[in-house]
């Protein structure tokens, strides 16, 4: 059983740490400049002025959606840095920054995240992340799951994600998750909730990918039947991260 914090607790680590994921409809001939504003801008303004850390950036894999999108996701230090980094790029330091990145891209979408109890990424462990050090090293391949249970369901959906699914995808060394999130209020869609999960094996979750009907995958105990009470309804997109992506 998964240890679960009541929503004062939850609320408690909101105010420290907030997590922006972005997604980005990036102009194809402006891909290599729109990653360098963000690895040589974002990242290093960010750590200059406390306000927070780029945790990763991705690129969506061409093949599996819509051609030329990358997601960022940013931990924010709280609700204060947060205003104070949305002033910036309104009308501060980083407006410039923020007329650039929108020259360089059609739109983009966001929303703010706070972990859900069991997700192995906590705010307290953001600093103790290990980061990518060598450039030009084999990206990583991530699966991320945006999932938006029945209307009511999302703390059961994420109960049931953390005590079931969760642990079976590490038995199986298939995916492993490295963070789960859920939208905060205001924050995003309501109820949305967001698992980035690493791909431990890419052979298996081809062949997943090719048999998705296979008995096991239907039986009533299985996580595909039981999460039917919660949820059917998800997005998911496979990425990879660029080669100075701060995790990986």
């Amino acid at each position: 059983m998964v240890m679960r914090r009541t929503e004062a607790e939850l609320a408690i680590y909101t105010d420290r740490v907030l997590f922006l994921r972005e997604l980005h409809s990036v102009k194809g001939a402006q891909q290599l400049d729109f990653e360098a504003l963000y690895r040589d801008g974002w990242q290093s303004r960010l750590r200059e002025n406390g306000l927070g850390r780029l945790l990763w950036f991705l690129d969506q894999a061409h093949g599996s959606g819509l051609a030329y999108r990358a997601v960022t996701i940013t931990a924010i230090n709280g609700g204060a840095a947060w205003e104070e980094l949305a002033r910036r790029v309104q009308r501060g330091d980083l407006s410039e920054w923020a007329h650039e990145a929108d020259r360089l891209r059609y739109h983009v979408d966001a929303a703010l995240l706070a972990p859900v109890a069991w997700s192995p990424l906590q705010p307290a462990e953001i600093e103790d992340q290990q980061t990518a050090t060598a450039a030009g090293v084999d990206p990583v391949l991530y699966m991320e799951d945006t999932v938006s249970p029945h209307p009511g369901r999302v703390d059961d959906y994420i109960a049931a994600a953390g005590d079931v699914y969760t642990p079976s995808m590490a038995s199986r060394g298939l995916l492993s998750l490295r963070a789960a999130f859920r939208a905060t209020t205001a924050g995003g869609h309501r109820g949305e909730v967001v698992l980035l999960q690493r791909i431990d094996d890419q052979e298996r979750l081809l062949a997943l990918l090719a048999d998705e009907t296979a008995p096991e995958h239907h039986h009533p105990e299985s996580w595909m039947r039981r999460a039917l009470a919660w949820r059917d309804s998800w997005r998911s997109r496979l990425l990879r991260t660029a080669p100075w992506s701060p995790l990986r």
